[in-house]
């Protein structure tokens, strides 16, 4: 590997970030799910160490609800699997008829080496 590509390694306990995608199908079943969500994560965010930030977004257009999560490492992310609340809400989705996909994103490292391939400190522009 060259340049930025080879500094560019993921590095899970520099932080990591999880997308969740649920899409609804339908707009009542929008509604109830963003309000079980709710409910649902006012229950778990207390229990999780290590939760940086938490944000959800509703778009009643396509009918999907968007669940973007930072945690400081991976470890943490896996807490999720040990909180029964979550546990049940998971199994329920399924059933409740919506469908789920999520990623995961680790941290390469400074924005500039990865934009620019720039050493941290190093200006972008001369």
């Amino acid at each position: 590997m060259a340049g930025a590509a080879s500094r560019c390694t993921p590095d899970p306990d520099g932080g990591v970030v999880v997308v969740t995608r649920f899409d609804c199908g339908g707009l009542w079943r929008l509604l109830a799910f963003r309000i079980a969500h709710a409910w649902i994560s006012a229950r778990i965010t207390p229990r999780l160490e290590g939760l940086v930030f938490i944000a959800t977004r509703t778009d009643v257009a396509a009918r999907r609800v968007l669940s973007v999560t930072l945690f400081h490492n991976l470890d943490q992310v896996y807490q999720m699997g040990t909180i029964p609340a979550h546990i049940k809400a998971a199994r329920v989705t399924r059933r409740f008829g919506v469908r789920t996909r999520g990623a995961i994103f680790a941290n390469v490292g400074d924005w500039r080496t990865v934009l620019f391939d720039a050493m941290a400190g190093e200006p972008v522009i001369d």
